[in-house]
């Protein structure tokens, strides 16, 4: 399973971000986005807060790897929200929970120094997905990066959601509200 990584994200997601543009569902104190990636669509409440992330910001987050996808921010950038996939290459018999150890096999391998406060396998909207909340330090804060993953048709889809130290009790309702919206489905 070492070919599913968080850097190897989606190539094609400039272009499909292109392509399949967010269709905006309903909105109120945020909207429902359909996010179609390749082979599969993932439905998730994003705030108002949040807007499409600006490209020098995706390009200053994402400086190891290719960027998600599809990224909301706000305008500092100091709360994120990414949905990406990996490539293909995950085989049809991993199941979530092998999927969750290898992950965090890697992430606590990549960021040695982080604390992590949970690492489990949850139901959300009827699908299963690994869930990790970690805080890991950035170069001059704390970043707070909830993380949930599933497989669906031999790929790895990731929503990420982050937010600093400082403004993290102010988001940590809206980040809930955000994962109990998601829904995710094969195309």
């Amino acid at each position: 399973m070492t070919s599913a990584t968080p850097s190897r994200l989606v190539a094609t997601g400039v272009l499909c971000a292109a392509i399949c543009w967010p269709a905006v569902l309903n909105a109120e104190d945020g909207r429902v986005e359909k996010l179609r990636g390749p082979g599969w669509w993932v439905e998730v409440w994003v705030p108002a807060d949040l807007t499409v992330m600006r490209r020098e910001l995706l390009e200053k987050k994402y400086t190891r790897g290719i960027p998600p996808m599809f990224a909301y921010s706000t305008e500092r950038g100091t709360v994120s929200l990414a949905v990406g996939s990996t490539e293909t290459g995950i085989p049809s018999t991993v199941r979530i929970e092998e999927a969750r150890k290898e992950m965090a096999k890697q992430l606590r391998g990549a960021n040695p120094g982080a604390e992590w406060l949970r690492d489990e396998v949850v139901q959300v909207n009827g699908r299963r997905f690994f869930l990790f909340d970690v805080r890991t330090p950035a170069v001059d804060t704390v970043i707070r990066n909830l993380m949930l993953g599933t497989l669906c048709e031999a790929r790895m889809v990731l929503i990420n959601f982050n937010v600093t130290k400082e403004e993290e009790e102010t988001w940590m309702s809206t980040r809930d509200r955000i994962v109990r919206s998601v829904r995710v489905r094969v195309r």
